[in-house]
């Protein structure tokens, strides 16, 4: 029989362990990887579009209109150029395969081994195959699937914080930020008062190279503003984004996964030759991708 004195030292021993053990590990959060010039990686992505718009003009309800568009791309690219902080300002993509669904109607758009030359231009990205700008059909294909940005949407100075974070934690985001680089990107004003949304980590993923966190982001945007023909306005806005990814611990190595959903909902007004015009839209994006480095 285990002495009563054993017993009590073998308990607070016990006690005095648990805090150490309970201890959860803590980790920096680093969203933006900076790239060089000659950096090369492959990518998987998939997205959807699907968009469906009606429109009152006076007492007359028009037709409902529906467009739903599936793409998957698998490619590789070089990097070309890039801004000051490291984001991707011109690439080289080399296509493997592009499988493209307008109205659930399969469009061959882009054949296997289609070399493009993709650019952030005035706000947007523009694709160019052998030297000309794709046509507007590819460009909005091929833009469910691929897109570069800015300086000014860093996800580090938006979603990031300098707090280090545990699983399970949830920290805010950086409205003001948001609402600035919107505002830069629609040229119009936004209000950080409208924009919520936060970010946590949902696990810990062992990879090849070394941990990697899997974090989850929200946001929503409850005043959104367009850039409108003239006499319309916005009546009601509204933005729901679900973000994700999958970041090495390492940052100095590249990002895993990166996923979003973006549903967007706006009622349009205004009046054209004495006739109320109501526009109502409702749409959903979805974009899956998953890189691998050599």
């Amino acid at each position: 029989m285990t002495p009563f004195p054993a017993l009590v030292r073998a308990f607070l021993s016990a006690l005095f362990l648990i805090p150490f053990a309970a201890a959860a590990e803590d980790y920096a959060i680093k969203f933006d990887r900076p790239l060089k010039v000659g950096d090369r990686y492959h990518i998987s992505s998939k997205g959807t579009q699907d968009r469906v718009t009606n429109v009152k003009a006076g007492d007359r309800v028009l037709p409902e209109k529906r467009e739903a568009l599936v793409a998957d791309l698998t490619a590789e690219v070089e990097v070309l150029a890039v801004s000051p902080k490291g984001k991707e300002k011109k690439v080289l993509v080399t296509v493997s395969k592009f499988a493209f669904q307008s109205d659930g109607h399969s469009e061959n758009l882009v054949p296997d081994g289609t070399q493009l030359t993709v650019e952030y231009v005035n706000k947007k990205t523009e694709f160019s195959i052998d030297g000309h700008p794709a046509d507007e059909k590819v460009s909005k294909a091929l833009g469910v699937v691929f897109k570069l940005s800015s300086d000014e949407t860093s996800d580090d100075v938006i979603f990031g914080t300098d707090q280090r974070q545990k699983v399970g934690q949830r920290w805010t985001m950086n409205s003001a930020a948001a609402a600035a680089a919107l505002g830069t990107e629609f040229e119009a004003k936004f209000d950080a008062k409208d924009i919520q949304g936060g970010c946590r980590i949902q696990e810990v993923v062992p990879t090849a190279g070394g941990e990697a966190l899997r974090i989850e982001g929200d946001l929503t945007l409850t005043s959104l503003k367009v850039p409108l023909p003239e006499g319309m306005k916005v009546r009601k806005g509204r933005v729901k984004s679900k973000l994700s990814g999958l970041m090495p611990v390492d940052s100095r190595q590249g990002l895993i996964e990166q996923g979003s959903s973006v549903d967007t909902e706006i009622l349009a007004v205004g009046e054209s030759s004495g006739v109320k015009i109501e526009v109502a839209t409702k749409g959903l994006e979805t974009r899956a991708t998953r890189y691998t480095y050599p």
